[in-house]
């Protein structure tokens, strides 16, 4: 199965894009709609994204996050 997502600007082009589409069978391809989840989750990892290039974020393995997860931990122990 293979996905497409297409950004059309012309109205007109849509309507004509769907006609097509919606002569085929829907075995062979399905019309799903898009939703802002998507956009949402794009910028959400664009911004992300940044913070690790300008090394605003700081990433470590499981290990390492362990590590400091029982620094903090600990240091409300005592």
């Amino acid at each position: 199965m293979e996905k497409l997502l297409l950004k059309i600007n012309n109205p007109e082009t849509y309507q004509h894009l769907l006609w097509l589409l919606k002569r085929f069978d829907k075995g062979e391809v399905e019309i799903i709609e898009s939703t802002d989840i998507f956009e949402r989750n794009k910028s959400v990892l664009h911004q992300e994204l940044k913070r690790i290039d300008s090394d605003e974020s700081m990433m470590m393995d499981i290990e390492e996050f362990d590590q400091e997860l029982e620094k903090i931990i600990s240091s409300y122990e005592d």
